[in-house]
């Protein structure tokens, strides 16, 4: 069975108002990475991204994640803008968390489709080219792909598209996005694992 959990990054694993990464000494945090995992490679990179995930990623978000994997035996595929850094890249700053061993693949972006496959989606522009583009890569994974259950998690409202397959973030009291228990159990109900 292939369970798929379609995830966004920006406001489900790492909520806007969390800016350490701004604030803090990316040298230290890289050694700190590279010490916890073992790996000096993390040594050689900006330290930016490792900063954000390290530092920014919510622990709730990270944690209900998780579960809904472990749980549900779904795999992750990322359609956040995140996949611009590319795979390995985002199995390695995964891997700070212990959730690279999810990952299975990324949405294509919609510019790699052909146009007659694109025009398909043109109704869809009223309501932006963003979102456009993210249901018209989910669509197209979704029938290249054999999937028999999945879930999107995205702060952003698809859900005129996926009625039954789409879980949007929590807003907490600081007005934040981030994937929050509620969600959790919201997903797992989605993927069939609980009624």
């Amino acid at each position: 069975m292939n369970r798929i959990v379609f995830l966004d990054i920006d406001g489900v694993l790492q909520p806007f108002t969390n800016l350490k990464r701004f604030d803090c000494n990316l040298q230290a945090v890289k050694k700190e990475v590279a010490k916890k995992l073992n790996d000096n490679s993390y040594l050689d990179d900006d330290g930016y991204n490792i900063a954000a995930v390290y530092l920014d990623w919510h622990q709730e978000a990270i944690s209900n994640l998780k579960k809904l994997l472990d749980e549900s035996k779904a795999k992750i595929v990322i359609t956040s803008n995140w996949r611009y850094l590319g795979f390995d890249y985002l199995k390695r700053l995964f891997k700070i968390h212990g959730l690279d061993k999810y990952l299975l693949e990324m949405t294509m972006d919609y510019q790699q489709f052909d146009e007659k496959i694109v025009a398909k989606y043109k109704e869809i522009e009223k309501y932006g080219i963003f979102i456009r583009n993210r249901v018209l890569e989910i669509n197209e994974y979704l029938n290249s792909h054999e999937v028999s259950k999945f879930v999107i998690i995205d702060d952003i409202d698809l859900s005129n598209f996926f009625p039954d397959h789409f879980v949007r973030t929590f807003v907490d009291q600081k007005d934040d996005f981030y994937f929050s228990q509620s969600n959790y159990f919201e997903a797992l109900k989605i993927l069939k694992i609980i009624s």
